[in-house]
């Protein structure tokens, strides 16, 4: 389930929160208290991989969409969110349809992108998924949401937004406001 994708398809408002304290009940009380999806922040926190993938585990359990806001546009920290089963991903600092098509390239197989496979993974549930069987459910579940946040994203704005399978575009506010 990605609740997240479910409410914006429906075209209602998603609530969501910022999560960067190192206790993965957070994550669990914003989903049994309504919320949509929480971003775990990897970006401007201290939170470590193995923190992020309790984070996505306690998401699951509370039926909200876990979004893993990476610091930047790392293929390493994209490829071990998505793997970890991670609903979506948010890489910040999106700023042409080049980086954009690079991050839908490292969350997404084939034929959508080129995210390196392995079978063995939390979101292949160890294995017991036929790999096919995976890469479809990753490509349909997989949110990729790019942050605009400088005065050049806004400029290339049109030509991000034909970016094929990127999702969603969320606008980093304080970031984009010091851009101008």
């Amino acid at each position: 389930m990605n609740k997240l994708k479910e409410v914006l398809a429906c075209n209602k408002i998603a609530y969501g929160a910022f999560c960067a304290l190192k206790d993965p009940a957070i994550i669990e009380i914003l989903g049994y208290t309504g919320y949509d999806f929480a971003i775990i922040d990897l970006e401007h926190s201290s939170l470590d991989l193995s923190t992020m993938e309790h984070f996505i585990r306690a998401a699951k359990i509370a039926g909200i969409t876990s979004v893993v806001r990476t610091p930047q546009m790392d293929n390493a920290t994209i490829l071990r969110a998505v793997e970890a089963g991670a609903d979506a991903v948010m890489i910040p600092h999106l700023m042409s349809k080049e980086q954009g098509q690079k991050i839908v390239s490292m969350a997404k197989y084939a034929p959508i992108g080129m995210r390196g496979m392995d079978g063995s993974t939390r979101a292949a549930r160890y294995g017991s998924t036929p790999m096919l069987e995976h890469m479809q459910q990753q490509n349909d579940h997989v949110l990729v949401i790019g942050m605009i946040e400088d005065v050049e994203a806004i400029e290339n704005l049109d030509e991000i937004l034909t970016v094929k399978g990127l999702d969603l575009l969320f606008v980093g506010a304080a970031d984009l406001s010091c851009s101008y």
